[in-house]
């Protein structure tokens, strides 16, 4: 009878949560933010697919990136309205000198020499494509690591903070980089906090 009750008590008890590795990224990590929508890393190549949006119906948010923070392809809509007469405008990112890895205390300045690649459509369905390029500087700071808890598991991590000067535009980013994990994900955007709340393997 004892051996009975022990083990249903065994049973109640909630399982261990099961933390994320580095091995996961072959199948895909999903991810929450704080704004309620869902996103997927996987691994693509030598670089890191990064989804940040895949729960809403026309918004596109995927970046092709290093560490999942050096971006060097992505094509964003961000938008619910369907695109109608074209394609969404395509980035490409070349860094001179290429990205470092991540280490605490350092500070990378670099290049990045940008093509956007615009889509559209004229008359009979005849496909449009132009070509803009320009340059970009870039400061990239790498913070002293902390720990934190996202869905059960406690992560190694490392703030990563970008600013980036363009002849037309300056802009600023925020990633938490998991040196464990090897990549990083984007938390905030030009001042604007999105940062994580859940991270599980598929």
């Amino acid at each position: 009878m004892l051996r009975a009750f022990l083990l249903l008590c065994l049973m109640a008890l909630p399982a261990e949560a099961e933390c994320v590795t580095a091995d996961n990224l072959a199948k895909g990590i999903s991810f929450t933010r704080q704004d309620g929508h869902k996103g997927r890393i996987t691994s693509q190549g030598g670089a890191l697919l990064v989804e940040y949006v895949i729960d809403r119906q026309a918004w596109t948010d995927a970046r092709v990136a290093r560490f999942g923070i050096y971006e060097q392809h992505f094509a964003p809509w961000l938008s619910d309205d369907i695109i109608v007469g074209g394609d969404p405008p395509q980035f490409d990112w070349v860094f001179s000198p290429p990205p470092p890895a991540s280490r605490p205390g350092m500070t990378w300045h670099t290049g990045i020499w940008q093509t956007e690649t615009d889509v559209g459509y004229g008359s009979q369905m005849v496909k449009i494509v132009s070509h803009k390029e320009s340059g970009i500087e870039a400061t990239f700071t790498y913070k002293a690591e902390a720990q934190a808890k996202l869905s059960g598991c406690t992560y190694r991590i490392q703030p990563v903070e970008a600013s980036f000067k363009g002849l037309d535009s300056t802009f600023t980013r925020r990633w938490i980089y998991f040196p464990d994990l090897g990549f990083g994900l984007e938390t905030v955007r030009d001042g604007k906090k999105n940062g994580l709340t859940s991270l599980v393997a598929e």
